[in-house]
């Protein structure tokens, strides 16, 4: 009798609570060990020391920021919240100029491209491939991900140090290029993987069948910010896309937040399931009823288990689910659900706010959003939105390529059947603090991710 074969769940969740500052030095500190890394010299006496801030409060920024590979990035804020905050959110917000161009890798990576906007500037991108039976290529923080199939990679005739075998949830051969490396460079000075990648790119990656690939991209600055691409590379590929007729493209678009306000919401409260903290001792309090007092971490009460944590997070993550479909199961009708409960069992969660709120939601949709677009929002709004002596919540999802050959901060990537998760919700818990903010994060991934 043949032994069952054991089920894979599709995905994983990873819950975390804690207390985040509204001006977090992280990314001011990942610079500095860079340039520390990156500079022969030693480091002068008078160099400034990063601050030692609890490893917890560094997890937002962390998070956003290491998240190589979105296509959907959706804020969901009370209205009253967001017109305070929506010079600096909205309108001051960067326009993302997106690319889609097809082509073959060595079209992009035997340009000037590689000079421009992975030694210089910056660049995410991505093929528009299956991870599960295609060749995907991607780059990001001038690093090129290559997951190829058998064939493909056979043919190449690549080698590396770093390969990484199929396995039987990875069905592809992994390699990494360090782009920005000083010895990834042709000729003599550069490493022989690089010029083995190189003579591959010219030599056996050129089928005008099997290598030719939908690029999707975004150009940055040095900073991360999206900018419009040069206009010389703009020709160059645009005449490689006439050069092959019905088989190429090079196609440009501006990517632009959209608004769409929600009235009369059921809210459920961003707070914690048990109003009773019980630490510091001498300051236990209600929750709901005094925010002065919430306390620099994010204690949870004794009797708090692991899988009360759980059901709390995962229900604040279906309302939000709902209410970015826009369902009448969240909306209010004369001050109950717009749902007959012969239809529907769901409810919003208790606690709830007492009145109806009216809710906007902010929705970046299409191409790839570079992460430090959604960091940026999310900065400005809660240090906005904080200068008012008011308890407030907010809650941002992003929606990771399901494709992509990496999730966060370079961690291979995989997609099993119904998997392929590569997301994040964020809440903004309700506080009044101007220094910082209580928060509660979800990081989705496929089962088979490491």
């Amino acid at each position: 009798m043949a032994r069952p074969k054991t089920l894979i769940p599709p995905a994983k969740c990873y819950i975390s609570t804690g207390v985040c500052p509204l001006v977090d030095n992280f990314d001011q500190q990942q610079q500095q060990q860079q340039q520390q890394t990156n500079s022969a010299a030693q480091p002068s006496s008078n160099t400034a020391a990063p601050s030692k801030l609890p490893r917890r409060q560094h997890k937002v920024p962390r998070t956003i920021n290491t998240h190589g590979f979105a296509n959907c990035a959706r804020l969901v804020v009370p209205t009253a919240v967001l017109e305070a905050s929506a010079e600096n959110v909205i309108d001051n917000g960067p326009v993302i100029f997106y690319y889609r161009l097809r082509c073959t890798l060595g079209d992009i990576l035997l340009s000037n491209f590689v000079a421009s906007y992975i030694k210089t500037n910056s660049c995410i991108l991505i093929s528009e491939t299956a991870l599960d039976h295609q060749d995907v290529y991607a780059i990001t923080d001038g690093k090129l991900h290559m997951a190829l199939q058998r064939e493909t990679f056979q043919r190449a005739g690549l080698t590396h140090s770093h390969v990484t075998r199929p396995t039987t949830t990875s069905p592809a051969y992994r390699l990494e290029y360090d782009l920005r490396d000083p010895h990834s460079v042709a000729g003599d000075s550069g490493s022989a993987s690089y010029n083995r990648l190189l003579w591959a790119l010219t030599n056996t990656l050129t089928d005008a069948t099997r290598d030719v690939h939908t690029f999707s991209l975004v150009t940055l600055n040095q900073a991360g910010m999206p900018i419009e691409m040069d206009y010389a590379l703009c020709r160059h590929f645009d005449a490689l896309a006439t050069a092959r007729g019905e088989n190429g493209f090079f196609e440009a678009y501006d990517l632009v937040p959209s608004i769409v306000p929600l009235s009369s919401v059921i809210v459920p409260r961003f707070v914690p399931p048990t109003t009773t903290f019980t630490e510091p001792l001498s300051r236990a309090q209600d929750f709901y009823n005094d925010q002065s007092l919430a306390p620099r971490t994010l204690p949870l009460p004794a009797d708090m288990t692991q899988s009360i944590v759980q059901e709390w997070a995962l229900e604040l993550a279906e309302w939000v689910a709902l209410l970015e479909l826009g369902s009448d199961q969240v909306l209010s009708s004369n001050g109950a659900a717009g749902v007959d409960s012969h239809l529907s069992s769901y409810s919003v969660p208790e606690p709830r706010h007492i009145d109806p709120v009216d809710v906007s939601v902010v929705t970046w949709d299409g191409g790839l959003i570079p992460p430090q677009v959604v960091a940026r929002a999310w900065s400005q709004l809660v240090q906005t939105a904080s200068t008012r002596d008011i308890p407030w919540w907010a809650a941002l999802t992003v929606h990771g390529v399901r494709d992509a050959p990496v999730s966060w901060a370079s961690k291979p990537h995989n997609v099993t059947p119904n998997g392929g998760e590569n997301d994040y919700t964020l809440f903004k818990l309700e506080d009044s603090n101007q220094e910082s903010y209580p928060f509660l994060l979800l990081q989705t991934l496929d089962a088979s991710d490491p």
